[in-house]
């Protein structure tokens, strides 16, 4: 049977214990057990490398690991701020790889979006309670809260840009709400949240999105198969070169332009009515969307390449995630660039495939105005 192990070459050695523990966790219902904190996870699994999985056990385990992701994070902001179960006012989402069900071992903060239908005493003090819980815990959670409130977003669109301009960098980022997902509060709130989003999908939106992400993703890709100098890109010599910041060649070379140029299309086929709008809700893991969309023929790519494309992934996920386990356990070592030892000729194959099938998906999304 074909292994991740064997497909994807992560170099690492497997352990028995974790092997028999992650086979278990694919079997057993989150319901079924006590939530256990994210840190004792963590410090379980981070000593340990990937289990030697197929292809379906693997992106099963990252369905089940969201799972425990979501009750753990839910349990941990109901205890510190219990007025979020009883406001019908606000919900608290969770976005990036959390939100697309692709943070395997829990090793990256996570990012929330706390969402209100309007200012009240109760939104600011629900607030203000979660803003101090969340600096608290640095090693949990991203310190910094995006607050949205749809109402001012609503009533005052020349003042608030809304819920698609990253707060961060202030440029047009359909894939944070795109890839937000519901974490504790009130539902409707999150439904609230996706009509805002949506009605902000104007041409001149997906156009600046295209410009500003899509596009910078393909430049950078290419540029890389263009150069006889990897090492800038951070391969090098059989190895990808790690530093958690702005060196991560697995996610800048190869997951980018396959997330942002499936966002583009998505988004046209949402705003054509060809796809629902919950179709992200119900396929947030990127490879599910790859084999969605083909299966209602919205992939113009044949069946081999669909299928390439979705290995592909996986395999720069699977790179991504190893090398930021290794990161993690070398915390100790400020600065620390980590070296994880791959064959290149099947990095720049996988790069060179991810270029020629997003390029074939990037000419489907675009449409005149994007130009």
């Amino acid at each position: 049977m074909s292994t991740l192990a064997s497909d994807f070459r992560v170099s690492s050695h497997l352990h028995w214990r974790v092997k028999e523990h992650l086979r278990k966790q694919l079997k057993m219902n989150p319901s079924e057990q006590k939530t256990s904190s994210v840190l004792s996870r963590r410090s379980e699994l981070l000593s340990h490398p990937f289990s030697s999985m197929n292809l379906a056990e693997f992106t099963e385990c990252f369905k089940r690991e969201k799972q425990w992701l979501f009750a753990d994070a839910r349990t941990s902001l109901l205890k510190a701020v219990p007025e979020l179960a009883k406001s019908s006012s606000c919900c608290v989402l969770t976005t990036g790889s959390d939100g697309r069900g692709e943070n395997f071992h829990t090793l990256s903060l996570m990012e929330l979006i706390f969402v209100i239908k309007e200012e009240s005493e109760e939104s600011l003090f629900i607030k203000d309670k979660l803003q101090k819980f969340v600096k608290q815990h640095p090693e949990l959670f991203f310190n910094f809260l995006e607050v949205q409130n749809l109402a001012e977003i609503h009533n005052q669109p020349s003042l608030k840009v809304g819920v698609t301009v990253s707060p961060l960098t202030q440029q047009i980022a359909p894939s944070r709400p795109l890839d937000a997902a519901f974490v504790v509060g009130k539902r409707k709130v999150k439904q609230l949240y996706d009509e805002q989003f949506l009605s902000e999908l104007t041409l001149e939106r997906l156009s600046e999105f295209y410009k500003k992400f899509v596009k910078p993703a393909f430049s950078v890709l290419s540029s890389f198969l263009e150069s006889k100098n990897a090492q800038k890109f951070g391969v090098y010599n059989d190895h990808l070169l790690f530093n958690g910041k702005k060196m991560q060649p697995s996610k800048y070379l190869l997951l980018r332009p396959v997330q942002y140029t499936l966002d583009l299309l998505i988004l046209k086929y949402i705003r054509l009515k060809v796809l629902p709008e919950n179709f992200l809700t119900k396929n947030a893991q990127v490879d599910k969307r790859i084999r969605v969309l083909a299966r209602l023929k919205l992939l113009p790519l044949d069946s081999k390449e669909k299928t390439s494309l979705e290995k592909a992934y996986l395999k720069a996920l699977a790179w991504h995630l190893e090398n930021h386990r290794l990161s993690h356990l070398s915390e100790a070592v400020p600065c620390a660039v980590i070296n994880l030892k791959v064959d290149q000729r099947e990095f720049d194959d996988c790069a060179e495939s991810i270029y020629y099938m997003c390029n074939k998906l990037r000419k489907s999304a675009i449409v005149y105005e994007l130009l």
